[in-house]
């Protein structure tokens, strides 16, 4: 337990959208066990999507409904996400996505987007 709250604690220091406040946003979930929110700082070079089991005692799985308009991204646009837990890095299309939690191994993703650069626009 002790590693995962340092690799949390981390994780805040590293994501500016994360020592903020009142840049909260609840996000949809189909699965009533599963907490889905992001967090962005105002010129969205950092946008973090947290999802958490709130049963630790079940796998719990479910289906996430991406805020892509709100983080600037076409439905047809694929983007990367960083899993800032493991250090996975994974392609994603379209605003819907399945998750698996699982209290035992993996109760929470904390996600940040990669910004990419369209052409003809400045970093």
């Amino acid at each position: 337990m002790c590693d995962d709250l340092r690799a949390l604690l981390r994780i805040r220091r590293e994501n500016r959208a994360l020592q903020l406040g009142g840049n909260v946003r609840l996000r949809g979930c189909d699965n009533e066990r599963i907490l889905f929110f992001s967090r962005s700082i105002p010129e969205r070079r950092n946008d973090v999507l947290v999802a958490v089991s709130l049963d630790l005692g079940d796998v719990q799985e479910g289906n996430l409904d991406l805020p892509l308009a709100d983080l600037g991204l076409r439905e047809d646009e694929p983007y990367e996400v960083d899993d800032l837990l493991d250090g996975s890095r994974a392609t994603w299309r379209g605003s819907r996505r399945s998750i698996r939690l699982d209290p035992r191994l993996r109760p929470a993703h904390v996600l940040r987007l990669v910004r990419r650069h369209r052409l003809g626009e400045l970093p």
